[in-house]
């Protein structure tokens, strides 16, 4: 086939009411958290911005005057929304109106995303916390590890993903390096309190059987690309408290990548069981 994919376009960004103003869609600006909504700072001529929330099942926008905000996410599953403005963090429940959560940080942030519809990661030049909406309005992010030694400042963050028990962490980034740019990812057992820094630019996480596993198997996945064995991805399982013996034999399989490219996310479907 020459198009096994088929792509539809569900919406026009510059379609939202009232328009978007020149350079408001870059990746500093717009934010996709799932495949449920999106968020654009639409910053205007006089430097102050409105947020536009796009709803991409039922392809409406609304724009909402908050002009301090520097970062905006949504959660992947309902209309909850995480504000950023400096170390200030706050998340408001959309429809009603309601503020959720309220915090100021200790630290300078340098990522932050939903790892799932009820807890914030957020990445600080030193460490790792969880934000979880349950608990007091007040409540602070909890710390879960510290960065290594390896993953330090010189190391920029792309993603942070979680296994669906969190259990299993996963902080990825790149650092340059005289042979390009080099992917760094931390991967952390909360169970052992310990961690390792692997190579590899993405990776994710999927819980899911086999045709010979009938048990649900933890599976990491990562992607990377050495400038001497090429492309790379590793699937392998990892224990957890529910299934402590490997099942699943550890696989490494080429990929093809343009020399000086390198993967900055990943994602698996668990219905189709697809790696992208």
């Amino acid at each position: 086939m020459d198009n096994p994919l088929v792509t539809a376009e569900v919406f026009q960004l510059n379609s939202v009411s009232e328009g978007l103003r020149p350079g408001s869609i870059s990746f500093k600006t717009v934010t996709l958290q799932s495949d449920k909504y999106v968020c654009v700072r639409d910053v205007q001529p006089d430097g102050q911005a409105s947020l536009v929330m796009v709803d991409l099942e039922r392809r409406e926008s609304t724009r909402n005057n908050i002009r301090d905000a520097e970062s905006a996410i949504m959660n992947p599953k309902s209309k909850i929304l995480a504000l950023r403005s400096g170390r200030n963090l706050q998340v408001f429940d959309v429809d009603a109106a309601n503020r959720l959560k309220v915090c100021m940080f200790q630290e300078d942030m340098v990522h932050w995303c939903w790892i799932d519809d009820r807890t914030l990661g957020i990445v600080s030049n030193t460490a790792v916390y969880h934000w979880s909406l349950d608990g007091p309005a007040d409540a602070q992010p909890q710390q879960v590890f510290t960065r290594a030694p390896e993953m330090d400042q010189s190391v920029q963050i792309l993603t942070y993903q979680a296994d669906e028990q969190k259990k299993w962490l996963m902080l990825c980034g790149v650092a340059r390096a005289p042979e390009g740019m080099v992917g760094k990812t931390q991967l952390y057992s909360v169970e052992n309190n310990s961690g390792r820094v692997l190579e590899g630019h993405a990776g994710t996480f999927i819980s899911t059987n086999t045709p010979t596993e009938s048990r649900m198997c933890n599976v990491m996945c990562l992607a990377w690309n050495n400038p001497s064995t090429g492309g790379k991805v590793l699937i392998m399982e990892v224990p957890t408290g529910t299934k402590t013996d490997i099942t699943l034999q550890r696989r490494v399989v080429d990929v093809s990548l343009p020399p000086g490219d390198f993967p900055v996310a990943m994602s698996v479907s668990p219905r189709h069981k697809l790696l992208t």
